[in-house]
């Protein structure tokens, strides 16, 4: 049996992602978030081709993104701010107390090692800022980041 390369699965479905289709929806939420955290700084954890960085950049916010989805970050908007990482397992190439806000959308679901990124997330995030989290589950599962 051949084992697939990790991360090669979003692949596929980065391929049907498209701007014109998603990017009304990054550009809405990134003006929302704007208004209701009014952060400076930004990462995007699975941020596949890097709408919301970029439409945060519009905004004149320093914003930046991570995915595991080779295809996705060749095929970016804004390839400078966007890193390659694994979320189950690799440290984030940021400095501690980084970022105002770090969004995390339909992508906790697809990790095996939440705790890791978790940790990594509490360690870049400055004190008392926001994650703001969306998932597909129906179901939560509280997650704290003290």
């Amino acid at each position: 049996m051949i084992q697939e390369k990790k991360g090669t699965h979003y692949n596929d479905y980065h391929r049907r992602y498209l701007f014109e289709d998603k990017f009304p929806f990054f550009d809405m939420l990134a003006v929302e978030l704007k208004k209701l955290f009014a952060p400076k700084t930004v990462l995007d954890l699975g941020c596949g081709k890097g709408f919301l960085v970029y439409a945060f950049r519009r905004l004149g916010i320093e914003a930046y993104g991570a995915d595991i989805s080779e295809y996705a970050l060749s095929n970016s908007l804004c390839p400078s701010y966007i890193y390659k990482i694994d979320l189950d397992e690799d440290r984030l190439p940021f400095e501690d107390n980084r970022f105002d806000l770090i969004t995390f959308l339909e992508t906790i679901e697809c990790l095996s090692n939440h705790k890791h990124v978790l940790s990594e997330m509490k360690r870049i995030l400055k004190p008392k800022d926001f994650v703001y989290v969306k998932t597909i589950y129906k179901i939560s599962k509280k997650m704290i980041l003290e």
